[in-house]
């Protein structure tokens, strides 16, 4: 058994992080934009993983749909979403193994995505996932990251001081929601270079580099 000192949780990202699905998030928000009449911004596009699905339809249209017309359109890419992921779902590279690891040494985790609750419970589904987590927080309906509120709830859900909690995450508005939380934060280069992750405590290009004395160091003292 490994002895993770003062580690007491870990909360995940799941698009980029546990699979990569970047792909088909950006395909059908492409074509439900398209098809609803939506001028595509790539640059705010380009910026926007990690963020929830109402922000970016928000951000692409300037704020003038209405609270119906953006949930609609927001429906409509989420049910494309989960057409073009459906089958497609493998883990990335040493995720398995730390999602095993960690629950076998006695380290509760917690699923914490701005994707919606159909998007993680069909991932979690096809993965077989849905084993390793105590807790899963959908962030579609509440304050978008880099806000810390998604991963503060994961912690309060799962009993653990967000100071004793790791958060694995591939995008910046991920890690700046973690640290903002007083969380540590380990990042991968899924959806971004490691130049754009510096906030991070620690960045690899997979979880397969990630061993336990990287985490042993983060939570000495």
């Amino acid at each position: 058994m490994i002895k993770f000192i003062n580690l007491g949780a870990v909360i995940w990202d799941m698009d980029g992080v546990i699979l990569d699905s970047e792909y088909a998030h950006f395909q059908a928000i492409r074509e439900t934009f398209i098809k609803n009449n939506i001028l595509i911004n790539e640059e705010i596009l380009g910026q926007s993983f990690g963020l929830t699905d109402r922000l970016v339809i928000e951000g692409m249209t300037g704020g003038k749909l209405t609270d119906s017309e953006t949930e609609r359109i927001r429906l409509e890419k989420d049910l494309l979403f989960l057409k073009l992921v459906s089958g497609q779902a493998e883990f990335l590279p040493g995720v398995q193994k730390w999602l095993s690891s960690f629950k076998q040494n006695g380290i509760v985790q917690a699923l914490a995505s701005s994707s919606a609750h159909a998007s993680i419970n069909q991932i979690l589904g096809e993965l077989n996932a849905l084993q390793y987590f105590d807790a899963v927080v959908s962030g579609a309906e509440s304050p978008s990251k880099p806000d810390p509120y998604i991963f503060l709830k994961a912690a309060g859900k799962l009993g653990v001081n967000p100071t004793n909690c790791l958060v694995i995450e591939d995008a910046v508005a991920g890690v700046q929601a973690a640290k903002a939380a007083r969380m540590k934060c380990v990042a991968v280069t899924t959806s971004n270079p490691e130049e754009k992750l510096g906030e991070a405590d620690l960045v690899f290009d997979n979880l397969n580099d990630m061993t336990s004395e990287h985490i042993a160091q983060l939570f000495q003292g």
